[in-house]
């Protein structure tokens, strides 16, 4: 697919040349060409309008900071504003205008909207033949499971140089508590209402370039460039998905050939949506962080009823911190469990508390706890960790 191209008409140099800087770190799939007001006229006057419109034209979006073109206010034109009252997002029309000093990523996630919205283009990604499903599962909450998740997203993208994309379909999720989100940025939610704005019966049979909105447009991501949906703001829109609803979320995020991995965080959950993204995952990981057995017993046997019961044969069970002396509880009931518990993760000490978000170190002992499970869950993928 092209590259996404974009002329910023502005006076201010300096601020040109940070959003263009800005954007082009962020999204590496962009042309951008930088213009002055009067550098923009002077072409204008010398060659024509007619000659200057195929230039024009070649431009996805143009970027025009003041209020100069407002005559012209529409087409492929988005006006930039200094005043934050002045935003307008009017798709139906194809009007919009942003306030020019956005964070660069709120900046970027509604270019890449806007720019769906004028010329049907996404960002040009890579081609892949296939994404990796991983899920991360527990019988109680607390025990750790998104942590486990996130470190092996961190594990896959920092020293696997893969494409990850985490996301959390528990009730309540903590998203935010490991990824700043960024001012303005849309989540889920908003993902969700364009990826079914349509007939959901008919969303499976249709091409998904032509339903599935740019996803780069909602996801925020943490300093190793790990990727999740910006977070929402009360109860998860994710959690409330019929099984057939996240299929389709599932497919399209797969058709957006952006990633290389999807790790899917279910918490606690028994829901048709959770089972149903069981049965979709390459492997499992079932995080035990407790003592009740049998709660754990039933838990799995729910999960062997709604998915059959070859399902063990890809799940992989951890102990999170095990409290001392779990070894030899362990070896008392050896043979018993359904699941054997496929190693021990160690306690991390190394959060650190930065502002409002929490960094995952791996280093240590919990480090290469996460070394060796992510080796054990993406055994047999292709190049998928570090050696």
């Amino acid at each position: 697919m092209e590259k996404i191209t974009l002329i910023v008409v502005t006076d201010d140099r300096e601020y040109g040349m940070a959003l263009s800087k800005a954007l082009q770190q962020l999204c590496g799939g962009v042309v951008i060409r930088l213009l002055g007001k009067e550098q923009f006229f002077v072409r204008m006057r010398a060659e024509g309008a007619a000659a200057v419109k195929p230039w024009l034209d070649s431009a996805d979006v143009i970027l025009w900071d003041g209020d100069e073109a407002k005559t012209a206010y529409g087409g492929r034109l988005v006006m930039l504003s200094d005043k934050p009252a002045m935003l307008v997002r009017n798709c139906r029309d194809k009007r919009f205008c942003l306030y020019k000093y956005s964070p660069a990523q709120t900046m970027a996630a509604s270019l890449f909207e806007i720019c769906g919205v004028l010329s049907g283009k996404r960002r040009a990604n890579v081609s892949r033949q296939t994404t990796d499903l991983l899920a991360f599962t527990s019988w109680s909450g607390g025990s750790g499971c998104t942590s486990l998740a996130l470190a092996v997203a961190q594990e896959l993208r920092r020293f696997a140089g893969k494409r990850v994309l985490y996301v959390s379909f528990e009730e309540t999720e903590s998203t935010g508590e490991f990824m700043g989100s960024p001012a303005g940025m849309r989540g889920a939610g908003v993902y969700l209402y364009h990826l079914f704005k349509g007939d959901v019966r008919t969303l499976a049979g249709r091409d998904a370039e032509a339903v599935s909105p740019a996803v780069e447009g909602f996801v925020i991501h943490d300093d190793f460039g790990v990727e999740a949906f910006a977070p929402t703001a009360g109860r998860n829109p994710l959690a409330e998905l019929a099984a057939d609803e996240a299929e389709i979320l599932v497919a399209s995020l797969i058709d957006s050939g952006r990633y290389d991995v999807m790790i899917m965080d279910l918490g606690d959950s028994l829901s048709e949506t959770a089972m149903s993204c069981m049965e979709m995952a390459e492997r499992i990981c079932l995080v035990s962080g407790g003592d009740c057995r049998s709660r754990e017993e039933q838990y799995i046997q729910h999960i062997m009823r709604c998915c059959g019961e070859d399902i063990v044969e890809k799940t992989i069970k951890v102990r999170n911190m095990a409290p001392a002396g779990a070894d030899a509880e362990e070896a008392a009931h050896e043979g018993e469990e359904m699941i054997e518990t496929g190693l021990r993760i160690e306690r991390s000490s190394t959060f650190l508390q930065r502002g409002e978000t929490k960094r995952i170190f791996l280093d240590g002992a919990f480090g290469q706890s996460i070394r060796t499970l992510t080796a054990r869950l993406t055994e047999g993928f292709a190049d998928a960790c570090r050696s």
